[in-house]
């Protein structure tokens, strides 16, 4: 939340929330991986986050760890709009051009890591491109790493763009349902990514069996900040 904004006279400055609990970039810097729970209600909050923008005509476009804060009560809170694109999605009904098409860049932005392939080769895209980004985090979340790589900027996006999802086997290994709902968040095709049929086909995932979706900002956070 922002509280206000001013000018100084060198700079224009925005009094903001302060997040007390950091970053989940940071949380991942200091446990490694994440829990299946904690993954789930995190990963919950930031879709519901998502849901609420799109309802705007709003994407995020940079979704990561960094940009997912933790309050002080232990809830996420998406922030850094800056590379946001606003449109008229808000109109757009599920399965229309305007919902995958809306908007389309002559040049790539974004963190490399996070970027859907629907973007790096230059095609129209929409609000798929958050759920991308949101498989990616989780699959973070509960391996410890992004899932694509390359030596260089140019192998990362041949990588994103071509390469199949490798998983993790015996001990670090996830579970079918992880496996299941990031497979299907992270499929090249936007059309056929589990958002195409709205964000509800996300949410009935049996992966998050367990999260009470309208109770959820009110549930007890896991792991709440110490001061």
């Amino acid at each position: 939340s922002m509280f206000c904004s001013f000018e100084t006279k060198n700079s224009y400055c925005m009094l903001m929330e302060y997040a007390e609990g950091g970053d989940c970039s940071s949380l991942l810097k200091s446990v490694g991986i994440l829990s299946i729970e904690m993954s789930r209600v995190y990963i919950a909050e930031t879709i519901v986050a998502v849901e609420y923008i799109h309802n705007y005509g709003i994407i995020h476009r940079d979704i990561k760890p960094d940009n997912l804060l933790i309050t002080s009560l232990g809830h996420i809170k998406l922030t850094d709009f800056g590379l946001s694109k606003i449109g008229l999605m808000n109109m757009a009904t599920v399965k229309s051009k305007e919902y995958f098409e809306s908007f389309q860049d002559t040049k790539i932005q974004g963190t490399p890591d996070y970027i859907a392939p629907e973007v790096i080769i230059n095609k129209p895209y929409g609000r798929a491109v958050d759920y991308w980004s949101i498989g990616i985090v989780m699959y973070e979340f509960l391996v410890g790493c992004t899932p694509f790589y390359g030596n260089n900027v140019e192998e990362l996006f041949e990588a994103i763009v071509s390469m199949p999802l490798e998983w993790p086997e015996g001990e670090a290994a996830v579970s079918k349902d992880s496996k299941d709902i990031i497979s299907k968040l992270l499929d090249k095709d936007p059309i056929n990514r589990i958002c195409s049929e709205g964000v509800d086909a996300v949410k009935s995932h049996p992966f998050f069996n367990e999260i009470k979706w309208n109770d959820l900002l009110q549930t007890k956070a896991q792991f709440i900040p110490t001061f």
